[in-house]
Order: structure tokens, then C-alpha cells, then sequence
């Protein structure tokens, strides 16, 4: 029984990072050459259509969608629009200008964030977490190009890559202020709402936004809208809890791991964007340095459960 729950565990994680992975791979797919699709429209109908989705499960399934507090439902609200609204809005409009593997890559400098945020609160780095953050961000600059054979470029930023960094502090700031709301309302529950708590936000931008949106014009374009909404936000989030139910959050942590190496296998055949050996070992650095300490978050007994990866 105990081995069929952790091969269970395992299928669910496996799942949900593959699936997040898959978030680069067909954003990237929209976003370059000028984009099938504006980012808020797509983010609107990707958290529109997956937070109803995720509610009426969530009804038929017998879970209690509205047993929270108003100022739980606010606090919901304001986190969605920070961490599902700003995170995607930033992602897609980073993948204008940079690659799938970067924006994976990138994105893993979520771990150290929360990490250093926790200073904030009182929570104290060990010195392999230091280390650990030291060999992540090395990484991450060799896969981003910044760090070359021949030194430092920091003239090799794209402005993509900047705003994929801004989507990775959306989604920092929205794990901290989330972390002791999760617990109250639960992470099905929590997961729903917050996507649901998007929607307004996205709905005003575009209605502000100058012009009309735009809009795939074939059918390829609106299946990998439909993908998106359907697969790597609703599947992968209901796979991310039931995986949370199986198997213990470190082991889950780890497993988010195969995020952006799902990525980088898959770009090349899917998107065209190769990358070098040297890039391959600077991936092969972010993901030990992030390994260094899979919980991230020291003295706490418990992570919250909205840790989910971003995508």
C-alpha cells in the first residue's frame, strides 16, 4: 500500500512538472515573431477559464469552494493579482524577446528569492544555502549568456530576460503573503480563488489596453491557447495537491526540478532554439545550486501549499 502511494506521488509530481515545463514551450510558441496573442489576453482567458474549471471540480467533487472568511476571500483576491496576473503577464511578455530555456531557467530563481525574503521575517540562510544560491545564480547567468568563457557580459541581458525576473518576484512576493493563508482555506480551495482573483485585474487591463486584442488567427494557435489553459494551469495545479497528499514536499520539491529541464530537452525540437554545451552545464549548476537544499525554507515544519512552480 505504502509503495502504490509513493509511485502514485511520483506520477502526480512527474505530472505537474511536466506540464509546467510545457507552459514555456507553448507560450514561447505565441510569444516570438511578434505574438499570435497579446499577453493579457491570453493570461485573462488562461485563469478565467482555468479557475472555473478548477470551481466546478472542485463543486462536483464535494469540496467546500466557499468556506473562508471575506477577508480571506480579499487577501485571495490581492494574491492572484500579484502572483497569477503579474507572474504570467510577465512571463509571456519576457517571451517576446527570449528564449523558452531562459525563461525556465530564470524562473528557478524563485527558490532564492523566497529564501532571501524569509530574512525578512526572521529566518536565518546556513551556509550551504549561501552556497547554494551562489552556484544557482553562477548558472543561471552562463545559460542567460552573461557569463561567457571569456568573462562577464552584462550587455547580454535582453529586455525578456528582465521581465522574466520581474514574473519570478511577482510569484515571490505572492508565496510569502501567501504562505498563512493557504493553511486556512486549503490548497485546492486557495488555488481556485487566486486564479479566479486574477481575472478582475486582467479584465481592466484589457479594457485600458490601446487598440483591440490580439487574437490567433488559425486553429494551431487557439489549441495551444486551449492547451495552456487547460493542461499546464488546471491539470498541473490539481496534479502539484494531489501529489501534495502522497508524498512529502521536499521529495515534491525536488521533482519540480524536471520543470526547466523538460524545457530544455524539448526546445530545440519543438521551438528551433538550440543551446551549447556550455549553456547545458550552466542549467546542469542552477539545478545543483537550487538542489543544495530542497525545502529552502528552514525551521518551518510545514511549507505552505501554494509553493507551487511557477508557470
Amino acid at each position: 500500500m505504502m509503495a502504490q502511494k509513493i509511485l502514485r506521488g511520483f506520477f502526480w509530481s512527474f505530472l505537474s512538472a511536466f506540464l509546467w515545463g510545457t507552459t514555456y514551450l507553448a507560450g514561447r510558441a505565441l510569444m516570438r515573431d511578434g505574438g499570435e496573442i497579446d499577453p493579457v489576453t491570453l493570461s485573462l482567458i488562461r485563469f478565467s477559464g482555468a479557475g472555473a474549471l478548477m470551481l466546478a471540480v472542485g463543486g462536483i467533487s464535494g469540496r467546500k469552494m466557499f468556506a473562508f472568511s471575506r477577508l480571506d476571500f480579499l487577501r485571495m483576491v490581492c494574491q492572484g493579482m500579484i502572483g497569477m496576473a503579474g507572474m504570467s503577464l510577465f512571463i509571456f511578455w519576457g517571451q517576446q524577446t527570449t528564449s523558452a530555456v531562459n525563461s525556465s531557467m530564470i524562473m528557478t530563481a524563485v527558490p532564492v528569492l523566497i529564501l532571501l525574503g524569509g530574512l525578512l521575517t526572521g529566518e536565518k540562510i546556513t551556509p550551504g544555502q549561501w552556497i547554494g544560491m551562489a552556484v544557482a545564480t553562477v548558472g543561471c547567468g552562463i545559460v542567460i549568456g552573461v557569463v561567457t568563457p571569456a568573462g562577464v557580459r552584462f550587455d547580454a541581458f535582453r529586455p525578456g530576460d528582465l521581465l522574466t525576473f520581474g514574473a519570478a518576484v511577482c510569484w515571490t512576493v505572492y508565496t510569502l503573503w501567501g504562505r498563512r493563508t493557504v493553511p486556512r482555506v486549503g490548497g485546492y480551495v486557495y488555488t481556485t480563488w487566486v486564479m479566479l482573483g486574477a481575472v478582475p485585474l486582467l479584465a481592466l487591463l484589457a479594457l485600458l489596453r490601446p487598440g483591440s486584442a490580439a487574437l490567433p488567427g488559425a486553429l494551431p494557435g487557439w489549441l495551444l491557447v486551449g492547451y495552456i489553459t487547460v493542461f499546464p494551469t488546471a491539470v498541473a495545479f490539481f496534479a502539484w495537491n494531489e501529489a501534495q497528499r502522497l508524498i512529502g514536499l521536499p521529495l515534491l520539491n525536488i521533482m519540480q526540478y524536471l520543470t526547466p529541464v523538460t524545457v530544455l530537452v524539448l526546445s530545440w525540437p519543438l521551438l528551433g532554439e538550440g543551446f551549447s554545451l556550455f549553456q547545458l552545464a550552466g542549467a546542469v549548476l542552477v539545478l545543483l545550486g537550487v538542489g543544495l537544499d530542497p525545502s529552502f525554507l528552514p525551521h518551518r515544519k510545514r511549507p505552505p501549499e501554494n509553493e507551487e512552480h511557477p508557470a
